[in-house]
């Protein structure tokens, strides 16, 4: 297992942060096709541009693949508390995983986010290299989707 932390500052409030995550309409606007499950959840199915994935990994991806992302908010927090969700990347077929766990705390006039990520294989006795070499693709691409979400304004 790889992990790794990312963050970033928004103007925005951790309130309006948790309801752009959580908003179908901000991931349609991404490619994404998106269903709601009955426990507030999102799952959102983006497609994987072929050349995103390392080339000693591709034999491991399905052709047609697509990101599938399951975006978990917690229940909403009080007021000055944290905002929080837990973000669960896979790629059907792929022997890898993701799991993100985002908060979002106030900070002077906006939002301080921090994304604490891990990145897993199931590959038996290869799991640590795959991991070593998805981890720099998972590190720009979350990189990139923590960017477009502190600047949803």
């Amino acid at each position: 297992m790889r992990t790794f932390t990312l963050t970033g500052r928004s103007a925005l409030p951790p309130t309006r942060l948790r309801a752009g995550l959580t908003d179908p309409d901000m991931w349609r606007g991404q490619g994404g096709e998106v269903t709601r499950g009955d426990d507030g959840t999102l799952t959102v199915d983006i497609p994987l541009a072929a050349d995103s994935v390392p080339q000693s990994l591709a034999r491991y991806v399905p052709e047609s693949a697509a990101l599938r992302m399951r975006v978990d908010p917690a229940a909403e927090a009080a007021a000055g508390s944290p905002q929080q969700a837990r973000l669960t990347v896979t790629v059907p077929g792929a022997p890898v995983a993701v799991s993100v766990d985002l908060a979002a705390e106030e900070d002077g006039d906006g939002a301080r986010v921090t994304a604490d990520a891990e990145v897993s294989s199931s590959v038996p006795l290869l799991g640590p290299m795959v991991e070593s070499a998805v981890e720099p693709v998972v590190r720009a691409q979350l990189r990139e989707k923590l960017d477009q979400l502190v600047d949803l304004g």
